[in-house]
């Protein structure tokens, strides 16, 4: 009897596995976004890290602004959602 419950919960798994690969995966990679609203530079890749700000730490330069935490170009705007839900009251 033990392993027969074995043998159902490895079944249950293996077709979660394949449900993620076969179902899900294709959704969320044509669902994602290029562009996130909220990034931190952290000097990864090619790119310097970024200045700090906030509370007790220096102002950003005079074409930069607070956000996040960190000093942001002031053209960057609030991101735009891309699949807005319908809100009931």
């Amino acid at each position: 009897m033990d392993y027969q419950l074995g043998i159902l919960g490895f079944i249950a798994v293996a077709l979660l596995v394949v449900d993620r690969v076969i179902r899900i995966n294709p959704l969320l990679n044509k669902l994602k976004v290029d562009a996130e609203g909220f990034k931190v530079n952290t000097g990864t890749g090619s790119r310097k890290a970024g200045t700090r700000c906030g509370v007790d730490l220096f102002p950003c330069a005079s074409n930069l602004r607070c956000g996040n935490g960190m000093c942001i170009s002031q053209k960057t705007t609030m991101p735009i959602e891309a699949y807005p839900l319908p809100i009931y009251p």
